[in-house]
């Protein structure tokens, strides 16, 4: 059940252009440019305005200080067809023609999800080389043995979360990198648990 307020007249006239945007984006994040375009509205300022109205409802986000909008549901999706499985070992069957499609939006496009890319090899022994991007669930707490990043003063790092006793540490996934201790004088913060992890080969 749908429990934002609901709109009428004006709002709901320009949610609807949102969404039509969004989705004739693929939905991507469109700009208040397009959606006085669209929605037939005064200017910026006048859809600044009403856009905020929608994101303290709940009907959209805003991103880049308001200038950029991002319409919940309206996302662009990937699909590819999930053909069967492969060895790693000895080989088996070929290729399936009885197929199933593997999309990225279900599996990786929950809400506040984003991605960040790999620099470094401290997580090398569990297959996460430099340049990978990162899938992450936005969370400020983990739960012992998670990958998470965290950000500690104005640095990120990617390293499995551990609690030891009633201290909290980082472990890299390098024998050459120490664990680290969590310092409760430092500004630490978990901003999220990594789901997922994007390759692309050369």
């Amino acid at each position: 059940m749908d429990e934002r307020p609901a709109l009428d007249g004006t709002l709901l006239n320009v949610f609807e252009a949102a969404r039509a945007e969004a989705r004739a984006r693929d939905g991507l994040p469109i700009t208040l440019e397009s959606l006085v375009e669209r929605a037939g509205l005064h200017d910026r300022s006048h859809a600044r305005k009403l856009v905020k109205k929608l994101a303290e409802r709940g009907y959209v986000k805003q991103i880049e200080s308001g200038g950029t909008i991002l319409v919940p549901g309206e996302r662009a999706g990937c699909e590819l067809p999930l053909l069967g499985h492969t060895a790693a070992g000895a080989p088996i069957a070929n290729l399936s023609t009885n197929y199933e499609y593997f999309n990225f939006n279900d599996a990786f496009g929950g809400d506040g999800n984003f991605m960040l890319k790999v620099r470094g090899r401290s997580m090398i022994g569990d297959c996460i080389n430099d340049g990978d991007l990162l899938i992450l669930k936005p969370s400020s707490v983990a739960e012992d043995g998670q990958k998470v990043v965290c950000k500690i003063e104005d640095e990120l790092t990617l390293k499995v979360f551990r609690k030891i006793r009633n201290a909290y540490w980082l472990y890299a996934c390098n024998t050459k990198v120490k664990p680290r201790k969590l310092d409760p004088k430092q500004d630490n913060q978990i901003i999220g648990i990594l789901i997922g992890v994007v390759r692309q080969e050369q």
